[in-house]
């Protein structure tokens, strides 16, 4: 299924996954990120993160022997969703118990997923690379 270990924040997410389909990174709370308390439009809105400036965060990915530190900036989403713009590459949402590495993980990279038993010229899947 293409799953990998990720360790972040000293716990370690041994069923991570890389999504285009998830709009945020989705990983469980930390307390530098605290959540967003005003609703937008009466939309409650408090799975997102809202901390007051940016956070630099970083997470390490562990698949087999290989093993990759990725940096990675939160924002806050309260602010991000009052602008004109509809996908944000520092956007994060609480998910107790696991990592997805949403959309934002694929801005300014090359990501490339094997899907499972398919061959190609990198081998044969499930596999990711970037």
């Amino acid at each position: 299924m293409g799953e990998f270990t990720t360790v972040f924040n000293g716990q370690t997410y041994s069923q991570s996954f890389i999504d285009s389909g998830s709009n945020a990174y989705f990983f469980p709370r930390t307390t530098a990120l605290p959540s967003c308390t005003q609703p937008i439009g009466g939309v409650d809105i408090s799975s997102f993160d809202c901390p007051l400036d940016e956070v630099n965060l970083s997470a390490t990915q562990i698949s087999g022997a290989t093993s990759k530190v990725v940096s990675f900036k939160i924002n806050n989403a309260y602010n991000m969703f009052l602008s004109a713009n509809y996908n944000f590459k520092d956007i994060a949402v609480h998910m107790p118990g696991e990592f997805d590495w949403g959309l934002p993980f694929f801005y300014g990279k090359k990501v490339y997923v094997g899907i499972e038993t398919k061959v190609s010229s990198l081998g044969t899947g499930p596999y990711w690379a970037y």
